[in-house]
């Protein structure tokens, strides 16, 4: 009976460092603030109002409505990022792998509309910060800067 407590008590010991772990190393996006009119969707889910606190998941698509905004940090405290939405506008948080040995990849996909982001400097050279649009692949090391993506008329 001992021996299979010592078992449990060292298997809930590594699954808790597992999940420690994990939490180091994971990635989060996070709408931070809202004006207007806005939803998100995240990967096999439905649309839903956007609103402060709601978590991002990679996949997620954003879009806003006529006069309205939405800002999104992207990994949270240790923020890589603060992406401003405008109105009438759709971006997808494409890829937000985990942290690998210090390195961040991030890649947005800006379907339409006009985004002002802030980049803070990234922490190693293999880190990415990409915009990519369907004219145009932007990638920064830290900045801050706009894309204006218009539907030809």
């Amino acid at each position: 009976m001992k021996a299979i407590r010592l078992t449990f008590m060292i298997l809930l010991v590594l699954a808790m460092i597992q999940t420690v772990s994990a939490q180091d190393t994971a990635r989060t996006a996070t709408v931070v603030g809202v004006i207007g009119t806005a939803e998100v969707m995240p990967p096999q889910g439905s649309w839903t109002e956007a609103r402060p606190g709601i978590s991002l998941p990679e996949g997620t698509i954003i879009r806003t409505a006529e006069g309205s905004k939405v800002i999104v940090s992207i990994d949270g405290r240790s923020m890589s990022a603060l992406v401003e939405m405008r109105d009438y506008t759709q971006l997808i948080i494409a890829e937000m792998p985990p942290l690998e040995n210090q390195t961040r990849k991030t890649l947005l996909d800006l379907a339409i509309g006009n985004v002002l982001i802030k980049v803070k400097n990234l922490p190693s050279d293999q880190s990415k910060f990409e915009v990519r649009t369907p004219i145009s692949y932007v990638g920064v090391r830290g900045t801050i800067f706009s894309i204006s993506l218009k539907r030809a008329e």
